[in-house]
């Protein structure tokens, strides 16, 4: 990608195995950070029968942060789930993001405006609720995650999560919850609103 256009990322990792598979790894994932904080998380998988290259790839935004990108460490799981933690020590690592239009404006949501509506349905034959906390929110660039967390206030400890969409043309957000007949019963309420635009700014919301 050009300066002012998404890029992609390829990270390919080479593990020192003699050529015996056992020594290798079938997955591995890393978490690139950001100078602010902001982070992507990059998967690996083996692509040859030895199990000792992997490779993976992601897009950054055009709007992600420019500079320097960090790996502080790489998760590898072998073929029969064992897992090794390799740290900086063991790796070299460089990655420079040219983003000459990053943005560091977090998402805000509109005071207020979160409602829960609810309708009922069907599913294998099974009564359910749907449960959908709406919500505004706004952001220079666009929001594109949303996530919400709900608790039983009643039993003070079931806790519902979910991700769901964001229309940036209406400025309006939605996360469905499924509530079957068997889910416990109580006054459910949003815990916490968290809003993730293009360039991986978090804004957290909490409601009490």
């Amino acid at each position: 990608g050009e300066p002012e256009e998404d890029k992609k990322v390829t990270v390919t990792v080479t593990l020192d195995t003699n050529g015996d598979s056992s020594f290798g790894a079938k997955r591995g994932v890393m978490r690139l950070k950001s100078d602010v904080g902001t982070y992507y998380d990059l998967w690996v998988k083996a692509t040859d029968e030895t199990n000792s290259i992997l490779s993976g790839s992601l897009t950054v935004s055009k709007y992600s942060c420019n500079g320097y990108w960090y790996n502080e460490q790489i998760t590898l799981t072998d073929p029969v789930g064992n897992q090794r933690f390799v740290g900086v020590d063991n790796f070299g690592w460089k990655l420079y993001i040219e983003n000459p239009l990053a943005d560091m404006e977090k998402p805000q949501y509109i005071k207020d405006s979160i409602c829960i509506e609810t309708e009922t349905g069907e599913i294998d034959g099974n009564h359910v609720t749907y449960v959908h906390v709406k919500f505004k929110a706004s952001d220079n660039v666009g929001i594109k995650d949303v996530y919400c967390e709900m608790a039983n206030n009643t039993t003070n400890g079931y806790r519902l999560d979910n991700y769901g969409t964001f229309d940036n043309e209406t400025g309006e957000g939605v996360i469905t919850y499924i509530f079957t007949e068997h889910m416990q019963s109580g006054e459910y309420s949003v815990n916490h609103l968290k809003l993730i635009d293009y360039s991986r700014n978090e804004s957290l919301y909490y409601f009490y």
